[in-house]
């Protein structure tokens, strides 16, 4: 009984829109039948004679005056004659044409619409009391399609497109309905029967909307077509027929799409096809059926991938934004579905399957390439959805450090490629795949958490090629520093900053770790004191080969790149003094302990003389004091240590000493400065010397017993009275030149 509702609900939209087209034929009715009348009105009294009897004869020259007898003309020319104000008709001449109107055609339409009615109510009855079987009401609803479909038609010719495809897509439903119905609920038609009346159905929906230019009814075919698996199925897992079905019915969708260029078939097609796959897989997929799976998911893949491209491709135009997001939207389903499906038991297919994704786009790129479209955005999308697939297999296929090192030597490839042939994209993914690969390395840490043979081991191995690889990529892309886009140029310098931190990090950790992974051979202290020994010296020797590299034209800032190697070894001297990382020596300024720390000045010194004095006066005084303040620093703690274990010496003592070492550092400072011309390196004397009397005022005087006390003051003042003496001694010299910066 349900099916009834189908019938009644198309018969009453029919009286509806047979009543609107009744309404809008009475109304041209109307206006034809007012048109004839003033014609006939203007033709009457052309005919009227208008010379009255006592008028002379008319010249046999001149014709008379009289109106010419106007013809009715045909209809596309009585629209471009003016016409004049007709007579309005007499009220009695409106009301006669009203009656014919309503006598001839309203009481017709009125009388065919309660027929219907008639007939519906008819065969509700029949229907409420099984006059009718199911094949007749299968029967009557095909009629009713039917019938929608010619009255569509003849709506079209009037012309109505409207009506037309409202009409038109009513009765193609129907059909669909009567298929399911005969299947589903009354099994008259078994599956193979409807499963050809519903493509035959879909068909005749493609064919009408190519035919007449109506994309709703093509959308409709489409939905039919969808809907009519899940319709007519019963419920057993043919994944090859539902699919062969699917690919058939995107083919001639594509092809409509392509025709008649409508962009929103595809799209649709593509949601459609996605939603059956996701469907089927959610309900009947297995493992065992995972070349099914794989096959038809590429196959969709590639059709929905060149389908918004057909139409560009035939005519030489850029690709619309629409259809790019399809692209887009294609490119991804297929990358998550096949993630889906092999990162499993199948996950060694997994890398290649990504891989060949992102061939074929390359493939589509090169060849949207060849033909020279003015459509950068395509070629762009293209691109980089490729390099992107290609740098995601990488982790996909790849384990441990060869994830990082993949990226780093694709950051090479796609660096040559970008500034060899001037391609942004390349560029851009180049310096994208340097920063995952920094993150890879950044992910695996800590370098080493077991005894490893020093340099010689996989960890160190695999950062030092990456690091190559970055270095690489920045000698690459800066011998063609004009081929680089210049939004780019920051990002490879970068780049190359990147690559020296990083092997800096790495010959950090490498030398910390040696120690660390050692606590249980050596005691706390001495593995400390150990580490930092190492690290001072390290830290000593990496801004020396910074600013050698930068001589030679290899480290551009070369400078700047050295100063933030001293302060990292200014850290670590803070770290040992913090950690108590300081062994009591056995003789003072004479063991490795010191001599390692004070490395770390003693290259601030001579990395002083390699930098360019007539630049960076600032960042070079700034290393300067730098250097004399951790030399104080150590002095004092070296004394400190020794005094404090050597037990020869009071405790006291080592304030004495410490205010004496600092004097005379001072006045070396103040001699050097009256030396080499620099006013600088005097003020530093200067700033010392203070700090020790401001330690003797406050500390010592405090603190120290008389005998040390009187030691500490005349040391110091001694010095003190010899840098007098030295400032006396070249004052004239000092005043007669240039000071040097």
């Amino acid at each position: 009984m349900e099916f009834l509702v189908v019938p009644i609900v198309l018969v009453v939209l029919g009286g509806g829109i047979c009543g609107i087209v009744a309404v809008i034929a009475l109304s041209q009715l109307r206006a034809r039948l007012e048109r004839l009348e003033r014609q006939i009105a203007i033709l009457s009294r052309s005919q009227e004679t208008t010379v009255p009897p006592s008028a002379p004869a008319p010249e046999p020259a001149r014709p008379p005056a009289a109106e010419p007898r106007i013809l009715p003309a045909p209809e596309p020319v009585r629209a471009l004659i003016p016409q004049t104000a007709p007579p309005r008709p007499t009220p009695r001449r409106e009301w006669t044409s009203l009656e014919v109107t309503i006598g001839a055609k309203w009481l017709n339409w009125v009388g065919v619409i309660l027929v219907v009615v008639g007939v519906m109510f008819f065969l509700k009855y029949a229907y409420d009391n099984n006059w009718i079987g199911p094949a007749g009401r299968i029967a009557i609803a095909a009629m009713a399609g039917t019938g929608a479909l010619i009255l569509g038609e003849r709506l079209r010719r009037a012309p109505y497109p409207v009506l037309f495809q409202t009409l038109t897509g009513g009765g193609l439903a129907v059909f669909y309905g009567c298929i399911y119905f005969s299947f589903q609920v009354y099994g008259l038609s078994g599956q193979a029967v409807s499963f050809v009346l519903a493509v035959a159905v879909t068909v005749l929906a493609l064919a009408l909307s190519v035919v007449h230019n109506a994309p709703g009814i093509c959308l409709l075919g489409q939905l039919g077509g969808f809907l009519s698996p899940v319709l007519i199925s019963t419920g057993e897992n043919r994944p090859v027929e539902l699919f062969s079905f699917v690919t058939i019915l995107n083919l001639a969708t594509i092809g409509c799409a392509w025709f008649r260029n409508w962009g929103f078939v595809n799209a649709a097609g593509f949601i459609g096809t996605w939603a059956l796959y996701a469907g089927w897989a959610g309900r009947y997929y297995d493992e065992s059926q995972i070349g099914v799976a794989v096959l038809f998911s590429a196959l969709f893949y590639l059709m929905f991938l060149i389908a918004p491209m057909l139409k560009a491709l035939s005519t030489r135009q850029p690709l619309l934004a629409e259809d790019l997001w399809l692209v887009a939207a294609v490119i991804f389903v297929e990358f998550v579905n096949n993630s889906m499906l092999l990162s499993g038991t199948f996950r060694t297919w997994h890398g290649p399957a990504v891989l060949l994704q992102a061939v074929t786009l390359s493939a589509v790129y090169t060849e949207w390439t060849r033909r020279s479209f003015e459509d950068s955005r395509t070629r762009t999308t293209l691109l980089l959805f490729a390099l992107a697939l290609v740098t995601v297999a990488i982790p996909i296929q790849l384990r441990f450090y060869a994830i990082p090192i993949a990226w780093s030597v694709e950051a090479v490839m796609l660096g040559y490629v970008g500034v060899r042939y001037k391609r942004w994209p390349f560029q851009l993914a180049s310096l994208a795949a340097a920063g995952l690969a920094t993150l890879g390395l950044l992910a695996r840490l800590p370098l080493h958490s077991a005894v490893f043979t020093p340099v010689f081991n996989r960890p160190f191995g695999s950062w030092a090629t990456v690091i190559a690889m970055m270095f690489g990529l920045y000698a690459v892309v800066s011998r063609n520093r004009e081929r680089l886009q210049h939004d780019l140029k920051y990002g490879v310098q970068a780049v190359g900053a990147l690559a020296m931190v990083l092997a800096c990090a790495l010959a950090h950790m490498e030398v910390a770790s040696f120690w660390t992974v050692r606590r249980d051979q050596f005691a706390q202290d001495v593995l400390i004191s150990h580490q930092v020994t190492s690290l001072s010296i390290l830290w000593a020797v990496i801004p020396l080969l910074i600013l050698q590299l930068g001589r030679h034209g290899y480290v551009p800032s070369s400078v700047f790149a050295a100063a933030a190697g001293y302060l990292a070894g200014a850290t670590v001297l803070i770290t040992s003094a913090v950690d108590r990382a300081w062994i009591d020596p056995a003789i003072p300024f004479l063991n490795v302990q010191w001599l390692s720390r004070f490395a770390i000045p003693l290259s601030m010194w001579i990395g002083l003389k390699w930098m360019n004095w007539n630049e960076l006066v600032f960042l070079r005084n700034m290393i300067e004091a730098a250097s004399h303040v951790f030399l104080a620093v150590l002095l004092g703690v070296e004394v400190n240590s020794w005094i404090s274990s050597s037990g020869v010496f009071s405790p006291f003592m080592r304030f004495g000493f410490v205010s004496a070492l600092w004097s005379l550092q001072a006045l070396i400072l103040i001699g050097l400065g009256l030396k080499t011309r620099s006013q600088f390196r005097r003020i530093l004397g200067f700033i010392l010397f203070g700090t020790t009397v401001a330690k003797l005022l406050l500390v010592d005087m405090a603190i120290l017993q008389p005998v040390y006390r009187i030691l500490s003051f005349a040391a110091t003042g001694a010095l003190l009275i010899v840098a007098a003496y030295l400032y006396q001694r070249f004052s004239r010299a000092l005043l007669d030149s240039d000071e040097a910066a």
